[in-house]
């Protein structure tokens, strides 16, 4: 069978590592600067739109569209605005979602108000609806103290994840039988 100490694991499987260490990293990131995730990630979002403008703007040679010309301006400027202005784009959209989910929480409770008296769960209807556009309005007056709460708790579940998958590769590793061929670890019947 081979020895199947960690020492042997990290040798022959330690490549598998990896991404489960990777997502453990970003995990803690996440956990210790939600704000700078944030903002990375608007930045990230800006440099796309920036590379679109540009491919938008190289096919406008070929078409001569000054439909694309404007679309290619637009789709730069936005991404400079995300690049430039990363914090206070975020906090802009996280209020247009707030303002989306009470709209739509007002709009399920008008929904609930007409079944009133065909289900006996209107109630309960009513306290997702009321909870929803309560959501909303939290979101709408605190957005980065939601969001950087939001990206925590993704930061903890992702550091989680990492470490159990860390756990996984090696305990398949050592309860499996390893194929020194280059296939996978392959279960003893």
């Amino acid at each position: 069978m081979g020895d199947k100490s960690i020492k042997d694991f990290i040798e022959k499987r330690g490549a598998s590592l990896a991404m489960p260490c990777i997502l453990f990293l970003i995990g803690l990131f996440f956990i210790v600067y939600p704000g700078s995730a944030i903002d990375i990630t608007v930045k990230l979002i800006g440099i796309i739109f920036i590379i679109v403008g540009a491919f938008v703007a190289c096919t406008l040679i070929v078409s001569y569209s000054p439909l694309l010309l404007v679309l290619a301006i637009v789709l730069v400027g936005v991404g400079l605005s995300c690049i430039a202005l990363s914090s206070s784009i975020a906090t802009i959209i996280l209020k247009i979602v707030g303002v989306l989910i009470v709209a739509s929480g007002i709009m399920s409770l008008l929904d609930v108000y007409k079944i009133k008296n065909k289900t006996d769960k209107f109630v309960w209807y009513v306290i997702i609806n009321v909870l929803t556009i309560i959501l909303g309005a939290v979101i709408v007056f605190i957005p980065m103290n939601v969001a950087t709460a939001i990206v925590r708790m993704l930061g903890i579940f992702m550091a989680v994840m990492g470490v159990i998958n860390i756990f996984n590769k090696y305990t398949v590793y050592r309860e499996g039988r390893y194929v020194n061929d280059g296939s996978d670890v392959v279960w003893e019947e």
